[in-house]
């Protein structure tokens, strides 16, 4: 069995007074900055901001091999 391959992401979140919230990440921003902006952008002032990191699964090829038999009986 293969190992999973796994990549880690950023993303930023802006959590506004009222709870209102907002997530934002890509891989190829060109900043980290850029990426809080827009999280920003979307809530009401007065905000938190956090970092959410995380590892996640790239989704792979599954080949499943059955012998002709089994399929037969």
């Amino acid at each position: 069995m293969n190992t999973p391959i796994k990549i880690k992401v950023k993303i930023a979140v802006a959590v506004g007074p009222d709870g209102s919230w907002n997530a934002v990440g890509w891989s190829n921003a060109s900043s980290m900055k850029e990426m809080m902006d827009i999280a920003v952008d979307e809530v009401s002032d007065g905000e938190n901001r956090f970092w959410i990191e995380v590892e996640l699964p790239v989704p792979q090829e599954v080949t499943i091999i059955v012998d002709k038999y089994d399929i037969e009986g």
